[in-house]
């Protein structure tokens, strides 16, 4: 399980490692987009992407972009278009998720 603590050190969010599908960064807040019984949710927490990075590490989130850890576990493929490249998840309702030019070879070697 993965325990989620806000700035505050408030616990905000226990939720098993394998049910995280990734974590977005927005101004001082984290999205943390994870599975609960089959269907996709959020939880918002105000804290940073610095903060939980040890904790994203221990847990196989890995860092794919400036603003997002994705869970490797969840990472089927990778596609390109025009502009981006994106992590393709297995959960088809799950948004697909940026893989920056500085994180695209780590995110590759685990496919």
């Amino acid at each position: 399980k993965i325990r989620f603590i806000d700035e505050r050190d408030n616990l905000k969010l226990v939720v098993a490692g394998d049910a995280v599908l990734y974590i977005q960064s927005e101004a001082h807040y984290l999205k943390i987009c994870y599975l609960e019984q089959n269907e996709v949710r959020f939880c918002t927490i105000r804290s940073s992407m610095k903060r939980i990075e040890d904790l994203c590490a221990r847990n196989g989130l890995v860092r794919c972009h400036r603003s997002y850890f994705v869970n490797k576990l969840h990472v089927q493929a990778l596609q390109k278009d025009k502009e981006f490249t994106y992590a393709v998840l297995d959960v088809p309702s799950a948004s697909r998720v940026p893989v920056s030019k500085n994180y695209y070879e780590q995110i590759t070697s685990l496919l």
